[in-house]
């Protein structure tokens, strides 16, 4: 199966025996208009997809999906810059930017979301996370929250 067929087969929601779930694993996407636009990755779910210095990004809209990994089989996967040594942070404004729109993600209260529904997959020696971002806009209570008139005019 080359790298096209098995995305497609991700993107069609075909998953391996091999996925798991781990509830120690969080994604979160922060959208600040003081503090930055970034997404961070999780110690734990650093750790277990060998991230250190790049990630590969893609989004599957439909299953409301984004898939996360050293390397990903799609070619219109976008990829960024990792920092931190713990906990990962990826400032890149084009994809915070394009994940609040593709999702509809709201962040009139607050300025981050934190996603913990993942599946972590290995797939021919391919090992990548899958997030669930869930239908309904959840305000995980996490967040600062930045001065409302500051939001509007991001």
């Amino acid at each position: 199966m080359n790298k096209l067929e098995l995305f497609e087969k991700m993107m069609a929601g075909v998953m391996p025996a091999s996925a798991k779930a781990n509830g120690k694993h969080s994604f979160g996407i922060v959208n600040s208009v003081n503090n930055g636009k970034r997404i961070t990755i999780s110690k734990s779910l650093s750790e277990a997809l060998d991230l250190t210095d790049t990630i590969m990004l893609t989004i599957n809209q439909e299953d409301r999906q984004v898939f996360i990994g050293k390397t990903l089989p799609a070619q219109q996967a976008v990829t960024g810059k990792l920092s931190g040594t713990g906990k990962k942070i990826c400032y890149m404004t084009s994809i915070v930017t394009t994940l609040t729109k593709v999702f509809n993600i709201n962040f009139s209260t607050c300025v981050s979301r934190t996603f913990t529904d993942i599946e972590i997959v290995d797939h021919n020696g391919i090992t990548f996370a899958v997030i669930n971002i869930p239908e309904a806009d959840t305000n995980t209570g996490d967040s600062e929250v930045d001065d409302e008139s500051a939001l509007e005019s991001a």
